[in-house]
């Protein structure tokens, strides 16, 4: 957990000096069970009491940490992207794919591979990006569409400028059309974790689509 998020937070007043000058494990602690709480259940049903419990401590701390749930949900919104941000940094300061269509078909893979190992970070996407009210999480999916645009259009670019993408569309289109494919491979992820075969049916049917899609935006 990055500590000068907090110090942000705090700023904004959305966490308290109190709760800043915890331990990073107490800190850690009270994240992740906010993060499953609001993974299970839209904004309005997620319970104060259950996360204070899972976290072990009481309701008035918790309470004298955040003030009210939008300022809990707000951090874990904060913590949540700066990780979602960080390993798509990672993830692409480290690729060595060369060509597009090795590099669309990885992006899809390692989006995959991602949410296999977390499924509560992938619960908590799905419900902040499409089961909660629009107006609550506006700020949020602006900013996950932003990490994935960012990220995608620098690949599209360069696919471009090596002529292995066409020139006759436009490279916004192309990264919208990717970010669309993408969203149903997110909501197919949470089903087909549930079994060693869904697994393997969802990297197979990841990487069709993926090379399916290429054949329509290849040079």
């Amino acid at each position: 957990m990055d500590e000068n998020i907090v110090i942000q937070l705090e700023r904004q007043k959305a966490v308290t000096a109190t709760f800043r000058r915890l331990d990073s494990a107490k800190k850690e602690k009270i994240y992740r069970a906010a993060l499953e709480a609001f993974s299970k259940e839209v904004y309005d049903r997620v319970s104060l009491d259950e996360i204070a419990a899972s976290a072990e401590i009481s309701k008035g701390s918790l309470i004298q940490y955040f003030a009210n749930k939008e300022n809990l949900l707000r951090f874990v919104i904060k913590i949540f992207l700066d990780d979602y941000g960080g390993f798509w940094e990672k993830y692409f300061s480290g690729e060595i794919a060369v060509r597009a269509r090795e590099r669309i078909v990885s992006f899809y893979l390692a989006a995959t591979e991602l949410w296999d190992k977390d499924k509560i970070s992938l619960r908590f996407y799905i419900k902040m990006r499409y089961e909660n009210d629009a107006i609550l999480t506006q700020e949020y999916r602006e900013k996950i569409l932003r990490i994935q645009s960012e990220h995608l259009n620098n690949m599209i670019m360069r696919g471009m400028e090596t002529g292995e993408l066409r020139r006759d569309i436009e490279g916004e289109v192309i990264v919208q059309i990717l970010i669309g494919v993408m969203r149903n491979i997110e909501l197919a992820c949470l089903p087909a974790f549930q079994t060693a075969r869904g697994k393997a049916s969802l990297k197979e049917q990841t990487e069709k689509m993926a090379a399916t899609l290429f054949d329509g935006i290849k040079g």
